[in-house]
């Protein structure tokens, strides 16, 4: 039932987004500049995706597809509705040079990766019919 998805990076004091709305950044509207986790309960740094990135409008496109690059110079981030996908984006070597503007865009020069940036581990966690942001009535009105 959601109509819009963030993305948004969460770290500990220190770490910032580009407080800018140049839209040679990013395509995904600026939010939030502040990444430490306990500034505003928690929302990090975020960056709004326009379009149909979630729920009904995302579902009704037929998807799409995420991309994240990251590299010495930053964490980029991609939103393709489906039928915009770049070519190698789906194959076996991809050029997010060549894939324009991210979605959203944490670059380096705002925040010390040496720092902030350990090896990682990506969950992905897909909850059919479960509590979205800790409020079950969100499922409640499609799954019973």
């Amino acid at each position: 039932m959601q109509t819009m998805n963030r993305m948004s990076l969460h770290t500990l004091d220190g770490c910032m987004h580009p407080n800018t709305s140049d839209a040679s950044l990013e395509t995904g509207t600026l939010l939030s500049t502040d990444c430490f986790n306990q500034t505003d309960f928690d929302q990090g740094c975020l960056v709004e995706i326009p379009g149909n990135s979630y729920g009904a409008n995302f579902d009704a496109n037929g998807g799409g597809a995420y991309a994240l690059n990251w590299n010495t110079s930053g964490i980029y981030l991609w939103f393709w509705p489906r039928g915009l996908v770049p070519d190698d984006a789906q194959g076996d070597s991809p050029n997010p040079d060549g894939w324009g503007l991210p979605t959203a865009a944490y670059p380096a020069s705002s925040c010390d990766f040496n720092q902030f940036f350990k090896p990682q581990t990506l969950i992905l966690d897909v909850d059919i019919c479960g509590n979205f942001a800790g409020e079950p009535a969100v499922f409640t009105q499609t799954c019973q």
